[in-house]
Parts: C-alpha cells; structure tokens; sequence
C-alpha cells in the first residue's frame, strides 16, 4: 500500500510529462540555469552536512568510550538533531531577519539556502554515521593500538576502508533531500538564482502543467542520479 502511495502520483507525473511533453522548453535556459542552482545547492549542502556529521561522531564516539562523558555525548548528539524542531521556513524566516540589518539577502541567499540545507540533513547524517563510527572502533580499537596508530592515520588507514559505504550513503542522502527542498528558496529564490522545486511551483502557478511535470521528472532523475553516483562513487561496489 506504501509502494502503490508513492508511485501513483510518480507514474501520473512521468505520464503526464511523456505526453505532453514540449520540446521548447527541454533546452529553455530557465529550466538549466534552475537545475545547475539545484546541483550546486545539494552538493555544497551534502559536503558540509557529512564534513559537520563526521567530526561530531567521532567526537560522540570519543566521549562514550575512553572518556565515560555520556551526558557530553548525549549533548552533542542532540544539539545536531534540535533542527528537526524547528520547521525549516521559521529557520530561514529568521536568517533572513538576522542578515537584513547587515547585508543584502539575496547576493548572499544561495549560502543561506545552502547553510539551512545542510543543517536539515546534519540529523540524518548523524544517525548513518554514529553507529558506523561505534561500530568501526570496536572492530579496530585493539589493532589500532598494538600498531601505534592514532589520529589522521588511523582514520585513513583503517577507518576510511570501514566508513567508506557509509560516507557514501550520508553524502548521497543529503544530496537527495537537498535537491526536493523548497521552503527555504521560496525566502531567497530570485531571477539570479533559482532550483528546481521552486520552479515546478511557479509553472503550476502559471497553469503549465506540461512544463511542471517535465520539470518534476527531471527533478526525480537528478535525485536518483545524485544519490547512485555518491553511493558508487565515494562507497564503493558494495555500498
């Protein structure tokens, strides 16, 4: 029943891009120029998001076993996931109150797109790579030590082999749900800088539903592509 929730309105956007499709509007620069801004948006987003998750586990992982902080731990790894309290428009409504006074919002809103963005997917993050980060120092710990091996080396001798899947999978999901989002860049959207979602909705406010649904499916295959090729690419054949 949840498959056939997701895949009807799928299917009836895929149908209704296919058949009435327009080809004009393929090669229109407002669609290209809105699907680079959603690239650029979800990798930017996606990098930070892991770069913030990664340090914060092996921060979590460092107090819980060597150090008996629990509380500490318990902290931190709640201070990463409070984002998920706040719906993301108050969040962006209140960067753009805080930026106003000082700067102009919208030459500095795609970093604030992209600042909210990866604060929205830093939750997600955490949960992928706080059991992998345990997971992986109870595996190596005994090794790691016999071998005198600590700090950078390690991770990259020996943790990067084991994290390497799930740092794919943290950078291909916020990637995913960096390219769907649509509340924050309905604050800094503008002429200049434009995504995907934001214009699927201006076309069905205009009644170009054509146009919608073929931006719609470019939309779903962008994500799915983000996804694989970071899946692949940073976690290997087996991820």
């Amino acid at each position: 029943m949840f498959l056939l929730w997701i895949a009807a309105p799928l299917l009836a956007v895929i149908v209704g891009a296919v058949s009435e499709v327009r080809w004009p509007w393929l090669v229109d620069r407002e669609l290209w120029s809105a699907t680079l801004g959603t690239l650029s948006v979800a990798l930017t987003a996606a990098l930070i998001a892991t770069g913030l998750a990664l340090p914060m586990a092996l921060l979590i992982k460092d107090l819980r076993t060597y150090r008996q902080a629990r509380l500490g731990a318990d902290l931190i790894e709640l201070s990463g996931s409070l984002v998920l309290a706040m719906p993301p428009l108050v969040l962006g409504a209140g960067l753009f109150l805080a930026v106003r006074g000082f700067a102009d919002v919208f030459t500095v809103g795609p970093w604030l797109v992209v600042a909210v963005n990866a604060l929205l997917a830093l939750p997600f993050a955490l949960r992928i790579l706080i059991p992998a980060v345990r997971d992986s120092a109870q595996q190596t710990d005994r090794l790691c030590a016999s071998l005198g091996l600590k700090g950078w080396r390690r991770l990259r001798v020996v943790g990067w082999p084991l994290l390497r899947a799930p740092l794919g999978l943290t950078l291909a999901l916020c990637a995913a749900l960096s390219t769907g989002d649509l509340s924050v860049i309905a604050l800094f959207g503008s002429q200049d800088f434009n995504t995907l979602p934001m214009l699927i909705y201006r076309l069905m406010g205009a009644y170009r539903m054509a146009d919608a649904a073929t931006t719609a499916v470019i939309l779903v295959g962008l994500s799915l592509l983000l996804f694989r090729a970071f899946e692949r690419g940073v976690g290997g054949r087996r991820a």
